[in-house]
């Protein structure tokens, strides 16, 4: 028992550390894909002195967004389920970490495009949210993959009860490796 909780806590770490590393480099792109924009796609019409203020900012943002997103609980939520409260838990992540960023550079005295925190956020708030749910679009993916090669034809069955539990009982068997069924009908 306690050799299989070492197995999941050390899978868990790994996810989580790909998870903030993914997000480490989505935070870079970002940061430079965001300007890039305000900017009309030209860096040659970039002011320096934005440039050199986004650059300098750099580690402080990173660090600013990662303890966003640990308190808004990315990197413990079970991305395998992920619903509409994880993507709640995303919007708030991303805004508290560019509110906190505009706050910063307030703070610090470095100058900002005004345009450039609303771009940032929307470009920050897509890549994450795509980070996240791709997990669980594998897992779909992969379930059924599975079940094309196994040559077996699904088991047809029929799910009562139209309600949640209805619900997560049709996401349950779409997307686990472990059954091999088919909801054909649903009845409530």
């Amino acid at each position: 028992m306690s050799k299989i909780k070492l197995h999941i806590s050390r899978q868990m770490i790994i996810r989580m550390i790909l998870l903030a590393v993914m997000d480490m480099i989505s935070i870079l792109v970002v940061t430079v894909f965001a300007i890039y924009i305000r900017y009309d796609f030209s860096f040659k019409d970039l002011p320096q002195h934005f440039l050199k203020s986004t650059i300098y900012f750099i580690p402080i943002n990173l660090v600013i967004t990662l303890i966003s997103f640990v308190a808004w609980n990315l990197y413990t939520s079970v991305w395998r389920y992920a619903s509409a409260t994880e993507l709640i838990n995303i919007v708030g992540a991303v805004f508290t970490a560019t509110v906190g960023q505009v706050i910063c550079k307030f703070i610090f005295k470095l100058p900002i495009p005004r345009s450039y925190p609303l771009i940032y956020m929307v470009s920050l708030l897509a890549v994450t949210a795509s980070i996240r749910f791709s997990y669980r679009a594998l897992r779909i993916l992969r379930a059924k993959r599975r079940m094309r090669e196994s040559g077996k034809e699904p088991t047809r069955c029929m799910v009562i009860g139209a309600g949640s539990a209805g619900n997560e009982i049709i996401k349950e068997i779409s997307t686990t490796q472990y059954l091999t069924m088919k909801v054909c009908c649903i009845i409530d």
